[in-house]
């Protein structure tokens, strides 16, 4: 028999059971365009950084240009990012979403939140919004550490 665990160790585990279960459930909400949960978290992150360089869209995500130009490639030929050359300097190149793109992440954003609203209906409003608290008080405590 396993000893009994301590409420932090009780917190990891059921932290990371969650995150994987609900990884599964957004991956089954992505819909059938070919896209994957990268492409998703691209087209975010192009979205809050209009006009984004390639160099800081790699640094973004943590991996190489060649990386990134290569998600890039796949999210221009879906047509869901268009590059667009800077006036000032012809060799920096801007992302930005096409209207295509924004309908999507759109999509998938409602999508996502139709996910967390049926997952979260499983708790009280009173056991909802002590979650609500509670993250809102770690993201707070978390947003004050470097990146």
């Amino acid at each position: 028999m396993s000893p009994p665990k301590d409420s932090l160790d009780r917190l990891i585990d059921s932290t990371y059971d969650f995150g994987r279960i609900m990884r599964q459930l957004m991956m089954g909400s992505m819909g059938g365009r070919g896209e994957n949960m990268l492409h998703v978290h691209a087209l975010f992150l192009i979205s809050e950084q209009e006009g984004l360089t390639m160099k800081d869209f790699a640094k973004s995500l943590h991996v190489s240009s060649p990386s990134a130009t290569s998600l890039i490639n796949r999210l221009v030929k879906m047509q869901w990012v268009g590059r667009m050359h800077d006036d000032k300097n012809r060799k920096l190149v801007r992302l930005r979403l096409t209207p295509l793109g924004k309908r999507v992440l759109r999509e998938k954003n409602e999508r996502r939140r139709d996910v967390l609203r049926h997952v979260f209906g499983f708790l009280t409003a009173s056991e909802q919004l002590q979650l609500a608290r509670l993250h809102e008080k770690l993201s707070g405590k978390l947003s004050s550490f470097p990146s």
